[in-house]
């Protein structure tokens, strides 16, 4: 009962004290986003990454199977029309950022989730190893980059079309009928010996006593059918990022009639 009531006094005391923020929302469509969508390479890797390799390695398996897809994968010819503008890319992969964050590190640092600006950038050229060091250049130097320079294009509507079809990957708050809640966290991130154990009853930096937080989540999430996830672990001045789906909440009810 002890663990419960400080759970539940830290419960009141954020709805009672914490910060309010507007947060906005990206429209792929018509179809609502909170983080970003992806053309190219990103999007073949959520369609191609077995489910098998996933659970037995984690996160892991993404880098694994975008190094296969890569030595493959076609450059697209992306051109990106916004305020009167057009600016065309060769590139094996391009963002369209709503937000300040990408897989929790800074996409500039004067991007914000309130500022009403759709942020579309390439990550390298047409050269495969172009892709793989501007990953890299942005993971380390986003948090010192702005909007104004290149590659980067920001304003409230952007038109994306591709010389050929082209998967797209969509960061959804709703995805059908299933709800996606992402949340990210400031702090030290999970340390790695951790992150097996995070969703178990008491695991917490902070203390005895605590740690039930998570652990009540995953057990509400599943109850209704759905999952919650770690997406990234942070630390090292990149946020922690949970996402949770459930889904069919949104599914409109029905009604009976006599």
């Amino acid at each position: 009962m002890r663990m419960q009531a400080t759970f539940l006094a830290d419960a009141v005391a954020t709805l009672s004290d914490g910060k309010v923020v507007d947060v906005d929302l990206g429209l792929a469509g018509s179809a609502a986003f909170t983080n970003h969508v992806g053309v190219g390479l990103s999007a073949d890797l959520m369609a191609a990454a077995p489910r098998l390799l996933k659970r037995l390695i984690g996160r892991t398996a993404y880098p694994v199977t975008a190094l296969g897809l890569l030595v493959r994968h076609r450059a697209l010819r992306v051109v990106v029309r916004a305020d009167g503008r057009e600016h065309t890319f060769l590139t094996h992969q391009l963002y369209v950022a709503n937000g300040g964050f990408h897989a929790g590190r800074p996409i500039a640092a004067d991007a914000h989730a309130d500022d009403r600006l759709l942020v579309a950038y390439p990550v390298g050229g047409s050269g495969r190893w172009g892709l793989l060091r501007e990953t890299a250049r942005n993971v380390a130097t986003g948090h010192r980059r702005t909007l104004g320079e290149e590659p980067f294009l920001a304003a409230g509507e952007l038109w994306v079309e591709t010389d050929r079809p082209a998967r797209v990957e969509v960061d959804l708050l709703a995805d059908g009928d299933d709800l996606v809640i992402s949340v990210a966290n400031t702090g030290n991130g999970i340390p790695p010996n951790r992150l097996a154990g995070i969703f178990s009853d008491g695991v917490s930096s902070h203390g005895p006593e605590r740690g039930l937080g998570l652990s009540i989540v995953r057990s509400t999430a599943e109850s209704l059918g759905g999952t919650v996830e770690i997406t990234h672990p942070g630390g090292a001045g990149a946020l922690t990022v949970f996402v949770a789906r459930l889904p069919q909440v949104l599914r409109p009810p029905v009604e009976v009639t006599a």
